[in-house]
Order: structure tokens, then sequence, then C-alpha cells
């Protein structure tokens, strides 16, 4: 019994030189380990910045197609600005027509102003451009939404364009 006591006690453990080299292939790992999380990290943030300014292109889109099919005296100004009357419910119950408006500010952001209200819909954007479809036979011309959102030049980031038609009920009393 005594010599199988000593036998394990001479085997068990890992000499000096074992752990290091342990040591090292963990640090090595661990090393590439984090560099690849970080590129991953990278990426994932800008898929995310992307999916973000899609989300809000689309929510601005939602908003100005719900207004222009709906509304009424719808004016175009510059390709860039376009204004029409909406039906809103008052708090008396009331129905009445508000002015509303839809352009694109200097920084990039695309806004909606309801007479002192404005509200930004979507930022990032690079371009937005409105105007009336060419249908000589319809009696209502089918408006064209481009929204064109920035991308990042020096990162080489792909340009996203949105467009969509819409085709208003008309003045409606």
């Amino acid at each position: 019994m005594r010599r199988e006591l000593k036998r394990v006690q001479n085997s068990a453990g890992m000499t000096l030189v074992e752990v290091m080299l342990v040591m090292a292939i963990f640090g090595i790992v661990s090393t590439m380990g984090i560099g690849f999380l970080n590129s991953a990290m990278v990426h994932l943030n800008e898929q995310t910045q992307g999916m973000e300014g899609n989300s809000s292109i689309q929510w601005a889109l939602h908003w100005l197609s719900r207004d222009l099919r709906f509304g009424k005296n719808i004016r175009i100004i510059n390709e860039n600005r376009v204004e029409c009357e909406i039906m809103v419910c008052e708090e008396a119950g009331i129905n009445s027509w508000k002015t509303i408006a839809y352009y694109l500010t200097p920084d990039g952001t695309l806004q909606r102003k309801e007479n002192l209200d404005i509200k930004p819909l979507a930022s990032g954007i690079e371009q937005f451009k409105i105007t009336f479809g060419s249908k000589a036979d319809s009696a209502v011309k089918p408006i064209q939404i481009r929204i064109k959102q920035a991308g990042h030049r020096r990162n080489s980031q792909p340009f996203v364009e949105f467009q969509t038609e819409i085709i208003p009920r008309g003045n409606i009393p």
C-alpha cells in the first residue's frame, strides 16, 4: 500500500513547463477570440444602423401615404416639400380640415408639420423627392415618392432608396 501511495504522489500534478504551455495556448486563443468578437460587433453595429434607417424611412412612408391618400388640396412645392389638408377629429368630436406639410431639413431629417407641431419622422435622409405621376387617362394623378437614405461613402456602405406610388382619393368634401 505504501508503494501505491508513493507512486500516486510522484505522478500527480503538472510541471511548471506544462502550466506555462497551457497558459500560453489559452492566451493566444483568447486574443484571437477577442479580435473575432470585436469584428463581429462592428459588423453587427453597422447592420443595426442600416436597419434602423430602413425602419424610420418605412415609418415616414406610412405617414406620407396615409395623409396623401385621404387628404385634399395636395400641393407639391419644389419636389421636396408637399402640403395637403387632412381631416382631424377635435376633442369635442368636431371634424375639421388641417393643413400639414412634409419637408426635408438641411441636416437630413424628414419632418411632418401640423400647424405649430413639428415631428421628425426619419433622419439620415439624403434625398426626398415627390412628384405627380403622368397618367393622362385618370382623373386623379398618382403621387410618386422617393426617399434615399444617406450611405457612408468612406465605409462604402450601400445607399438604400425607397420608392412608392400613392393614388389619392381626390377632393372629397
